[in-house]
């Protein structure tokens, strides 16, 4: 089973202002963020109460240099990301990808790990991170580009109960509003999702990710391993997220720690054409039913 949460159903009833209904390269629905849109719920609608190993696919245009947050769950106070992927500002023709991460009893958000992107101007981008136990890899249109050792402590995120999804945004106190458009922001229970739900972009396109500095890179080998040192910064400010260490909010949260046998198999992925067809996030598995036919 690949338990999937796709995260942008919640717009699905039209009830949001500051968006925009576009199409994206590959000819589905996407959704334009405007500066004004202000789209959240409580993340029990959308998603599970924890995530032991995990998968993150998204497509995305940006429209703006400045980055932001392609999605965020923060805690009930609006100050701390316990989960989150954000993107910094463009500098020099490139930016960051990270994915904020931060158990729900700790006041200090933390930033798991990071990975460079080359810009490309009005370019569809596939991003995709594999969350395991010890290590995050950093998918970009379906290609393996890099691979960061991470610990976890615990393990297992286990969300606040009165926390709160946004999508393009982290809230009022935190901000980080991204503009431009979101095609896709799923979520997968099971870290192996992303070998077949990931598609390629149609168009040929070259955006190589860039390395950080210290760090020993080879585009799309898949056997990098990064290593990040933790510290804390302002979560707030632009400059944290153009380096490579963590993030500092303020939030005072109950004691709740949920664990899970790390040794526990995860479920076996059926093959693509096998899934249920599920609306606009199947494209890959009408193609290879057209294959099959």
């Amino acid at each position: 089973a690949l338990a999937e949460y796709t995260l942008t159903d919640i717009m699905n009833n039209n009830q949001f202002a500051g968006i925009e209904f576009g199409e994206a390269e590959d000819g589905f629905p996407a959704f334009r963020f405007l500066q004004t849109a202000d789209v959240k719920s409580p993340y029990r609608m959308l998603l599970p109460e924890m995530l032991y190993e995990f998968a993150i696919l998204i497509t995305f245009r940006q429209s703006s240099l400045k980055g932001g947050y392609l999605f965020s769950v923060v805690n009930p106070l609006d100050t701390v990301v316990q989960l989150g992927v954000h993107l910094s500002p463009v500098v020099k023709n490139s930016y960051n990808v990270s994915l904020v991460y931060t158990q729900a009893d700790q006041n200090i958000g933390r930033k798991l790990a990071s990975f460079g992107v080359a810009h490309v101007p009005d370019k569809w981008n596939s991003i995709a991170l594999q969350v395991l136990s010890d290590k995050v890899s950093f998918y970009y249109d379906c290609e393996l580009r890099n691979t960061t050792l991470v610990t976890r402590e615990p393990i297992e995120l286990v969300f606040d109960s009165a926390s709160t999804l946004y999508i393009g945004q982290a809230g009022s106190i935190i901000g980080g509003k991204f503009e431009g458009y979101l095609e896709k922001i799923n979520v997968y229970g099971n870290p192996d999702a992303i070998n077949v739900t990931c598609m390629p972009p149609l168009k040929a396109t070259i955006a190589p990710t860039t390395a950080d500095d210290g760090s020993i890179f080879y585009e799309g080998s898949g056997e990098n391993i990064l290593f990040e040192d933790s510290t804390e910064a302002n979560i707030l400010s632009d400059d944290f997220w153009n380096t490579g260490d963590e993030a500092t909010a303020f939030a005072v949260h109950r004691d709740r720690r949920v664990r899970q046998d790390p040794k526990a198999k995860r479920p076996p992925i059926r093959p693509l054409w096998r899934r249920r067809v599920r609306g606009l996030n199947t494209l890959a598995s009408v193609h290879v039913m057209r294959l099959i036919s």
